[in-house]
């Protein structure tokens, strides 16, 4: 909604993709902040104002757009106040948010990245301790067997099963995960560049959060307003202006503003139609004069009748289907 153009065309399929667009953005907005939502929790008062203030700051920046573009200046100026206040809120949220379940995550993978580091120390000291006994045991027990050795047995059936627990825990932890991969490889890339990759990878895992919730509701603003804002000629009436602008005559004086889109009165119409044949151009048809002038075409016809009766004009050329005015 940070773009809406004005008196332009925006065919039927790009507004309905912007609009698609639009809603997209404005999905991943929301879900940012109510997945709690979606993962059984109950609504609460927080997640109703939550939905509220995102569609509320979406609403207004689309507003403060359209207010300055038609030159309402308290008014713009309200609703850009109201805009960035809804935008801290909703990435305060949103931020809030993302940082619980991400550090929720890195948390997780590092406790479990620290039991398979203690479980291999552990394991390296129950295998040292066991070949030990065993060389022990080949050595008191070479001649034959005793009190010493049946010590030295047990002994080595304790290391055994230590081993096998050890052994038996790696399996079930699995090798250890990356913790924050994503910012792990960003940060790889940037180092290649001459960046330190540690500062590199502290800054990616702390913006991440601010970029998510910023693409999202800049993406909605942007789509909902090409596909929603602005006024929009038909198609067919904006092919037939452009086709007229390309005779405009240089001199602007000699026809005032009738070329320009806005509404004319039927004095300045009359100039501006006498001006224009003078120029030798011609008119395709009492539909072109509605379009430039932004007047209601059974208007423009009865204003067209009356010059023609008074003379004012040469009087109309079947062309087809219309008819054309030019100078004879």
């Amino acid at each position: 909604m940070a773009y809406a153009p004005s008196h332009s065309t925006i065919k039927t399929g790009q507004r309905s993709l912007a609009i698609a667009a639009g809603m997209s953005f404005t999905a991943g907005a929301l879900y940012i902040l109510l997945e709690d939502i979606a993962a059984g929790h109950h609504w609460s008062m927080e997640h109703v104002l939550t939905v509220f203030t995102v569609v509320g700051t979406i609403a207004v920046g689309h507003l403060a757009v359209e207010a300055a573009r038609i030159r309402h200046r308290l008014p713009a100026l309200g609703f850009c106040l109201l805009f960035v206040a809804g935008t801290a809120l909703t990435v305060y949220n949103s931020v809030g948010r993302q940082a619980e379940s991400s550090d929720a995550r890195l948390l997780d993978v590092e406790a479990r990245n620290e039991q398979i580091v203690a479980t291999k120390r552990a394991l390296s000291a129950n295998t040292a301790m066991l070949t030990e006994a065993r060389e022990r045991h080949a050595r008191e027990c070479a001649t034959g067997r005793g009190k010493r050795c049946d010590g030295i047995a047990a002994t080595i059936r304790v290391y055994e099963d230590a081993v096998k627990g050890n052994n038996s825990d790696l399996f079930k932890l699995g090798p250890p995960k990356p913790v924050a991969p994503k910012a792990e490889k960003m940060a790889a890339v940037a180092a290649v560049f001459g960046a330190d990759k540690t500062r590199a990878k502290a800054l990616l895992m702390l913006i991440e959060p601010f970029a998510y919730t910023l693409f999202f509701e800049l993406g909605s603003i942007i789509s909902l307003g090409y596909g929603l804002g602005g006024q929009r000629l038909p198609e067919r009436s904006a092919t037939r202006l452009s086709a007229l602008a390309k005779h405009r005559p240089r001199n602007r004086r000699n026809v005032g503003n009738g070329w320009q889109v806005s509404t004319i009165s039927k004095d300045r119409a009359e100039q501006d139609l006498i001006a224009r044949l003078a120029t030798g151009a011609t008119v395709a048809s009492q539909e072109d004069l509605a379009a430039t002038w932004n007047v209601n075409k059974g208007t423009v016809s009865k204003w067209v009748s009356e010059w023609e009766r008074n003379g004012k004009i040469p009087a109309r050329q079947q062309a087809g289907r219309r008819k054309m005015i030019a100078r004879t």
